[in-house]
């Protein structure tokens, strides 16, 4: 028996955007006529940290996008491919707007990180 795994990954110099590679092979089991493989593949882009509230209000697009496709088996016949983005729902906007008015004494690098969390996940369709 065995099972061997390698594990890529590469990020640009800001690691705003990064690809995850993993792959696993294990020894054929008894019902198995070949050996199982796993192949994935992870690609994560995230929008640059604003420096300010001003910057984070103006940016366009403040989601994460995630891109994952596996394939594995002994003859490689299941995949999957999921597309997703990270971003805030409706409601934690509103909580950040009424959370400017109301908390005026947090600094403001404080209040940043609080107002750009993402707290949503929407599965998307890829039309394929």
């Amino acid at each position: 028996m065995y099972w061997n795994h390698e594990l890529r990954t590469v990020c640009d110099q800001y690691v705003r955007m990064c690809k995850i590679e993993m792959d696993c092979r294990r020894s054929p089991v008894p019902e198995e006529a070949k050996e199982w493989t796993l192949h994935t593949e992870l690609l994560a882009v995230r929008p640059q940290m604003p420096s300010s509230l001003r910057q984070l209000r103006e940016q366009p697009h403040r989601d994460v996008q995630l891109a994952l496709n596996a394939k594995w088996g002994s003859s490689k016949k299941s995949e999957i491919t999921v597309n997703a983005q990270l971003e805030q729902s409706k409601e934690q906007k509103k909580y950040v707007h009424n959370m400017k008015h109301e908390f005026n004494g947090i600094p403001d690098n404080e209040l940043l990180i609080k107002a750009a969390r993402l707290n949503q996940i929407n599965v998307l369709d890829g039309g394929g």
